[in-house]
């Protein structure tokens, strides 16, 4: 079965997020993580577990998104996940960040270009 990296730490978003991948009947394992520390302790095990999509939260405690984001994108063996980064913010600064983030991943497209792409991963 594939497996969705989930990281975050609002309980309430766990909740969320998991509801609505089983509403839309997606045959995917999700493993969450309550922080990104947590995150790359689990990417960073020998039997690691191979996502075949990280689902993100950019504010979170101990180590953030970006900080996180930028781990995954230098370690070989991890770059190649594509990585969704979210924020329940409306603040016009995390909405730059989110467009740096993009351009630093490497990933010229933005989301609503990619969406196609990303069900190949679900479906």
């Amino acid at each position: 079965m594939k497996r969705i990296l989930l990281v975050e730490d609002n309980p309430a978003d766990v909740l969320l997020t998991l509801r609505v991948f089983s509403q839309a009947n997606i045959e995917a394992e999700i493993v969450v993580a309550e922080d990104g520390v947590v995150a790359l302790e689990m990417l960073a095990e020998p039997e690691a577990m191979d996502p075949v999509l990280i689902l993100m939260d950019i504010n979170m405690p101990r180590k953030n998104g970006k900080d996180v984001l930028k781990e995954i994108k230098a370690t070989t063996r991890f770059r190649h996940i594509p990585v969704v980064m979210l924020t329940t913010s409306d603040a016009r600064v995390l909405r730059k960040l989110c467009e740096w983030l993009h351009r630093e991943a490497g990933s010229p497209r933005r989301i609503h270009e990619s969406s196609a792409d990303s069900e190949k991963f679900l479906v």
